[in-house]
């Protein structure tokens, strides 16, 4: 180990990162890493290695990846014994981490009050699922919104695959899925530029449970959309305090009202309030740099120089 650094090795991370006494660097040697750490995904490195090492996962542990992929079931058996599972739904209070809401290292906002709004609402999801997606309530309902005629859906080629029925029946994209977006995406600057030209964004998550709180949203907001959104009722009392959105509940989850309903608002209404929780502190410690000089924290309690 430096006298003056704890060096970590890091897998799903592109650049450098210092925080502190601790530098994340992907390109150092495992040979010359004090410690590794998993962004995400896991890796086989992970399991071989004797040294500190912790697991950054942002997945719902009720993820059919925990039962079906054989690499995330041995790293999560490993790591409840042998390592540093961060999770921001961990038990442990002192290993839970918030799930990243932006890539970057801090906030912006991709619009102006000259930014022109097209009357449309829009989806950019990536994934439908899987054959399997109609067996989860949420996953339904985010498809039943993204799916639905008066949304506009980008995503990957892999919806060319969807399957309305779940398992069964014929392979073909829904009627309103337009292709990829134009931009390089996932939380890009790019892509938050070019989802500012929409009125009304469908950031459902995958899920609703508790402590389970993403980066949808907050492109929403970066984008100055009005957000359709449905939070769970802990991350609505805490985390959304302040914020604004409108949520398909109120209108017995279906589609059609809610969309009309959302197009039909004064935009910069939701902007200004918006605006001011996305600076604010709800959402502080889930930046790109936040969230990896709290995991610094973690290593150097765990592993003091």
């Amino acid at each position: 180990m430096s006298a003056h650094s704890f060096l970590v090795k890091t897998y799903g991370l592109n650049q450098v990162h210092e925080s502190g006494e601790v530098v994340f660097d992907p390109d150092v040697s495992v040979s010359d890493a004090d410690a590794l750490l998993a962004y995400c995904s896991p890796v086989e490195e992970l399991l071989s290695f004797r040294g500190p090492k912790a697991w950054y996962c942002i997945e719902s542990l009720t993820h059919s990846r925990f039962k079906r992929d054989r690499l995330w079931r041995k790293a999560y058996a490993k790591f409840r014994s042998d390592g540093l599972f961060l999770h921001y739904a961990s038990p442990n209070p002192a290993y839970r981490v918030p799930h990243y809401c932006t890539g970057h290292d801090s906030y912006s906002l991709y619009y102006d009050s000259q930014t022109r709004k097209l009357e449309e609402a829009v989806a950019v999801i990536s994934f439908f699922g899987g054959r399997f997606w109609r067996f989860s309530k949420w996953m339904r309902l985010r498809n039943a919104f993204a799916t639905h005629a008066k949304t506009k859906l980008y995503g990957s080629k892999i919806w060319t695959c969807f399957n309305r029925w779940g398992m069964l029946g014929p392979k073909s994209p829904p009627i309103n899925y337009v292709g990829e977006p134009p931009v390089r995406w996932h939380s890009t600057r790019d892509h938050y530029a070019w989802m500012s030209q929409f009125k009304v964004i469908i950031c459902m998550e995958n899920r609703c449970e508790l402590f389970y709180f993403t980066e949808k949203f907050p492109a929403a907001v970066m984008a100055g959309a009005i957000p359709i959104y449905h939070a769970h009722e802990q991350i609505a009392n805490t985390v959304l305090q302040g914020a604004l959105w409108v949520d398909p509940k109120d209108f017995g989850f279906d589609p059609s009202r809610t969309i009309d309903y959302a197009l039909e608002q004064d935009v910069s209404v939701y902007q200004k309030a918006n605006a001011a929780w996305l600076f604010s502190d709800r959402i502080a410690n889930a930046t790109r740099k936040a969230v990896l000089d709290r995991i610094a924290g973690v290593f150097l309690k765990e592993f003091p120089m």
